[in-house]
């Protein structure tokens, strides 16, 4: 019999596939290469930017005379590395939801040799190895246009996210093709001189609104007096924002290729193969609490993907010196959303599966039922009519108790722990969004 392979679902030559290799918590060695991955960039960093005085909150500072507005004297508050947090802990979280879309293939798999196995061995349907085929191209993404819009466009993405970030960063001075994203007329501003590298907050900090943008200093933005710190993050940028696109990619082609998977599954389910499974040991319904769990546990691990990856986007409200932009807002308004679709999408294929499993078994116990009335009606003459009658009441007895049962089953892979968790998932980006709002206004001392 055809069975999936975990090289089906993520190829060894493929991005994610090929990380896969080499990080994880499998094995040691996986263990080592991923805090080596995490710790490494961190620490370098970290020195690079504390002997260029960059590293501490409010550390960057910048004197801009003639602000105007409502701003007095004294200097604009910057962004120094700990103040980023679109940076240090992204060093945590890349590698999580890396590891939380590893997950989610394996339960993708698991998933789809629990499907298989409730399948006749005797009795395959016609089109299986066709469904196999196709469901690996799918995860291969060798599907048409669609398979080459997910081979391609992450590659594109990180060239973007790239040349976007060193062209405002780098190039600032003198950018090629975009604004500067930290320019804003509001600023926040030291009320008296900052002190750097000041380990402590005590300068009084007050948010004010200029006649003009003010191009806001930056820890990794200036070539000159922080030559390292601002080479190195673009190396870091590779990788831990480079690698966004190519998870999504890959989460997507796992939940296209378990749904085209579970559909085609659907066309499987009829009288003979229920039969044949069921004489073989392992009924096709999936309906029992093992099968309501791992669909439940495969659309959790869709769903805590995308929250991991929502996580990211939250991290741009706790930036210092500048508050959130629109499209941060637009981003999480747009993943929650999307968070709850992945994990319904597969929910609803197993309610159909399930559903049409149960009208089969129904459909064959009424038909049961109807054959029993007419056997009884049609009775020959030579048998005991009390022997039929009491068989006829201990048969119909049992099979109203089995529909009863039937009619029963849970379709939907929904519980109060699942409901309880998504609703964990989305309070948690939420509420961080909140507190990073909290703390950029008592950062700022609120407006004067």
């Amino acid at each position: 019999m055809d069975r999936f392979e975990e090289q089906d679902l993520l190829d060894k030559r493929s991005v994610v596939g090929f990380l896969a290799q080499h990080f994880g918590t499998d094995t040691a060695p996986k263990l080592r290469n991923l805090a080596l991955l995490i710790s490494l960039p961190l620490i370098i960093l970290s020195l690079a930017t504390l002997i260029e005085g960059r590293f501490f909150l409010r550390s960057v500072t910048m004197s801009v005379p003639g602000l105007g507005g409502d701003c007095g004297d004294g200097e604009v508050l910057g962004m120094s590395f700990l103040g980023d947090t679109m940076v240090w802990p992204y060093s945590f979280l890349v590698p999580l939801c890396l590891l939380v879309t590893l997950g989610a293939v394996r339960r993708t798999k698991r998933m789809l040799d629990f499907l298989c196995d409730r399948l006749s061995k005797k009795q395959l349907p016609s089109d299986y190895k066709s469904a196999i085929g196709k469901c690996r191209d799918i995860f291969a993404m060798r599907n048409g246009w669609g398979g080459m819009l997910l081979r391609w466009a992450p590659w594109i993405l990180a060239g973007f996210f790239w040349a976007y970030n060193t062209d405002t960063t780098m190039l600032r001075d003198d950018p090629l093709y975009f604004s500067d994203p930290y320019a804003s007329s509001e600023v926040i501003q030291l009320a008296s001189p900052g002190t750097p590298n000041a380990k402590t907050g005590a300068t009084q900090l007050r948010r004010c609104q200029s006649d003009t943008d003010v191009h806001l200093p930056k820890w990794d933005t200036d070539r000159e007096n922080a030559f390292w710190s601002t080479s190195l993050t673009r190396i870091w940028t590779l990788f831990f924002y480079g690698l966004t696109p190519f998870l999504v990619a890959r989460l997507i082609a796992v939940i296209w290729g378990m749904s085209y998977f579970v559909h085609r599954y659907r066309s499987w389910i009829d009288d003979s193969l229920l039969l044949g499974a069921s004489s073989e040991g392992k009924p096709i319904m999936m309906s029992g609490q093992s099968g309501l769990r791992r669909v439940a546990e495969t659309a959790m691990s869709y769903f805590y993907a995308v929250i991991c990856l929502l996580l990211l986007v939250t991290m741009s409200f706790f930036k210092e010196g500048t508050a959130p932009s629109w499209h941060n807002y637009a981003l999480l308004g747009s993943l929650l959303p999307v968070a709850l679709i992945v994990f319904l999408v597969p929910a609803a294929q197993a309610k159909a599966v399930i559903g049409n499993v149960k009208d089969r078994f129904l459909e064959r116990v009424n038909m049961q039922m109807g054959a029993m009335f007419l056997q009884l009606d049609q009775s020959t003459a030579g048998r005991d009519k009390h022997a039929i009658d009491r068989d006829f009441y201990d048969r119909l007895s049992a099979l109203r108790m089995f529909k009863e049962q039937v009619e029963g089953w849970n379709e939907w892979p929904i519980t109060s722990s699942v409901i309880w968790r998504i609703l964990l998932g989305v309070l948690v980006p939420v509420l961080v969004t909140v507190l990073g709002n909290l703390a950029t206004g008592e950062l700022a001392g609120g407006a004067h």
